[in-house]
């Protein structure tokens, strides 16, 4: 249809009512071609669904056939992609735009081929007629059936609690694990994907299982009102709306949910002289007030509006209802340039010349509240850039958003700090997959080592960063995470690595190359002192040698041996362990501070029995080995003293 209002009128007196436009199959099929597509760029990859308001019941019906059409062929143009394609990290950059669209959307491919949409009409009126096919969508329990599924919203797009980044190829599995814990990258996560099914079931039929993507309800006259439904972000608009009715269908987007931060209205029929009067009946003071502008007219909606469209430059009124391509831009360039001038006021004029990285990385974000505000200035550009991707004016910025996620999460990798705290899920899936791309095509992953300095892979990657002051930031973050891990499990031993570390750290602005080569043996000490030992006293390395190690770290903290002279330390360790091992059996011992406290008290008196010590010097020792038992509460729960394991003596 043209834009011109004029034109407009002209072919609908040529070609017939609006109505019978709007229902043509032709028309149909092209605007739920587009439909699709807008959603499956700009809803899909943060899991939201849409609605569509279409002019009649036959027109809603028609959509969903159209829609499930078009999703037929969206998955055929992805299944015919080239696996050469698919498989080159650098064709997101190299690729023509219709090939770049398909490559963002191959990892959701499962999730579209699954895609249904349901429609939700009231029946005929009486003395009419509804064809049996139309049961699905007319029918009371069927429709609470399909809204139910709607507001369940889509399968995650992550099986972890907290996915990251995903540095990988289009649609290929990664081989890391989601989690810290279990030894995998931080910033990497596994996709577990259903298997191909086969095509979805229809949504009426018995005894089968309902597919889980329910992204579409396809409506007339019907959920537009009091409709809570807060997975739906966008409304397509096929139909005149008018009044207050406009102005609520609007607000079914703006319900709050994850990630969601504003709603979509797209206008098939042109809405403006609507929206424009339903907000001229307001209070002029309230709208200013909720709206947050001082002139609130909305005259550049109406048709016969002469003067420029606002265009986002004037802070007094250009943010108001401007069309997507001028809110996005103004939004972006406004916070884009908080961040840069962030950047340039810490010596960074350039985010991708690496020269200037290690400065920055090493030096200006030492202080955790630059750290917390450069965090703040990134995360309010990046999820502004995904809540307005794929626009054009969003797709400008791709290149600034892949260097400003990589300098953050090689921030977050150095410090290692607010692990628990900060993730990059608050992201969307579209910045985070551009930010992927980024760090896998410039090579950057292969100098980023894993968190765990026990990696097979810690020091090569490591080694593969040329600045000394880079391979120290590493090494010393990693270093002090493993020692804070570990000191409970093994206090005498990570004592000394924590003491090694600092020293170390006092001198390490004096060079740089020599700090870097004693941190390589502090981690290859560390790592050697996580194998078993080869001493000769037969003393069990996971209980007895640390009860041994803490007895030994107290007479050196101590300037003394505060026992007599000759005491059997070796005697003293065998008989500890076993009275901790029985201690630390008891129930709360890991959640109540009271039941700690009973075995510190009782392992005071065990201490005076074993060593022969002063009360005043068995406090502090009584206290790190209850914390020794509790950290490795199922090492001691297995103990079994030397004469029962071999039959030797203790």
């Amino acid at each position: 249809m043209p834009s011109d209002p004029k034109l407009r009128a002209e072919v609908l007196r040529k070609f017939g009512r609006r109505k019978e436009i709007l229902e043509a199959p032709s028309v149909i099929e092209a605007k739920a071609e587009h439909m699709l597509g807008h959603w499956a760029r700009t809803a899909l990859p943060d899991r939201f669904g849409a609605q569509i308001a279409t002019v009649s019941r036959l027109a809603a019906v028609r959509y969903r056939t159209a829609l499930l059409a078009a999703r037929d062929r969206l998955v055929a143009r992805l299944d015919a992609l080239d696996p050469a394609l698919i498989a080159d990290p650098m064709a997101a950059l190299e690729a023509d735009d219709e090939e770049r669209a398909l490559l963002m959307l191959l990892p959701d491919r499962e999730v579209l081929r699954t895609l249904d949409a349901a429609v939700v009409i009231s029946p005929a009126r009486q003395g009419g007629g509804d064809p049996e096919a139309w049961r699905p969508w007319i029918t009371k329990s069927h429709q609470d059936t399909h809204i139910e599924r709607f507001k369940k919203g889509l399968p995650p797009r992550d099986i972890t609690a907290d996915p990251a980044w995903n540095v990988r190829t289009h649609g290929l599995q990664p081989s890391g694990i989601g989690t810290p814990a279990s030894g995998g990258q931080v910033w990497n996560v596994d996709l577990d994907l259903p298997a191909d099914s086969g095509p979805p079931a229809p949504p009426d039929t018995e005894g089968s299982a309902l597919p889980e993507t329910m992204a579409f309800l396809v409506v007339q006259s019907m959920l537009l009102t009091g409709f809570d439904a807060p997975v739906e972000q966008v409304l397509y608009l096929d139909c005149k709306l008018s009044g207050a009715g406009l102005l609520q269908a609007v607000a079914r987007t703006n319900r709050p949910y994850p990630a969601k931060k504003w709603g979509q209205v797209v206008d098939y029929v042109g809405i403006g002289p609507e929206l424009a009067d339903s907000l001229a009946s307001y209070d002029q003071e309230h709208l200013r007030h909720v709206l947050g502008y001082r002139n609130v007219s909305v005259d550049h909606l109406q048709p016969d509006y002469q003067g420029p469209q606002p265009d986002g430059s004037s802070p007094d009124r250009d943010g108001l209802l401007l069309r997507s391509d001028a809110a996005a831009k103004a939004l972006l360039e406004d916070l884009g340039a908080k961040v840069t001038r962030f950047l340039a006021g810490q010596n960074v004029t350039d985010p991708g010349d690496e020269s200037q990285w290690e400065d920055f990385l090493g030096q200006r974000l030492d202080d955790p509240l630059r750290r917390g505000e450069f965090d703040e200035r990134v995360r309010d550009f990046l999820t502004a850039l995904n809540a307005v991707l794929p626009d054009p004016e969003a797709l400008k910025c791709r290149e600034l958003a892949g260097q400003l996620g990589t300098l953050q999460y090689m921030a977050r990798r150095r410090y290692l700090d607010g692990r628990e705290q900060f993730s990059p899920r608050r992201y969307g899936a579209k910045v985070r997959q551009l930010i992927s791309q980024h760090i896998e095509t410039t090579g950057i992953r292969q100098r980023i080592p894993p968190v765990e300095l026990t990696d097979p892979e810690f020091m090569e990657r490591v080694d593969a960063n040329a600045d000394p002051r880079a391979r120290c930031s590493y090494m010393t973050g990693s270093l002090k995470l493993r020692i804070t891990a570990k000191i409970g499990g093994d206090r005498a031993g990570y004592q000394r690595f924590s003491v090694r570390l600092e020293e170390i750290i006092a001198r390490m602005r004096d060079d740089f190359e020599q700090a870097a080569a004693d941190l390589k043996r502090l981690v290859g000490d560390v790592a050697a002192a996580e194998r078993e030992p080869e001493d000769g006293d037969s003393l069990d390395s996971r209980t007895e040698r640390l009860v041994l190690g803490l007895l030994q770290q107290h007479a050196e903290e101590a300037g003394r041996e505060p026992w007599p002279p000759g005491t059997d330390l070796i005697r003293a360790a065998r008989g500890l362990t076993r009275e901790m091992s029985v201690l630390v059996r008891r129930p709360q011992i890991h959640t109540q501070v009271a039941a700690r406290n009973r075995m510190r008290s009782e392992l005071c008196e065990h201490l005076e029995i074993w060593l022969d010590m002063d009360w005043d010097d068995i406090g502090d020792l009584a206290s790190h080995l209850t914390e020794l038992a509790v950290e490795r509460y199922e090492y001691f729960l297995g103990y079994q003293p030397r004469d029962e394991a071999d039959g030797g003596d203790t």
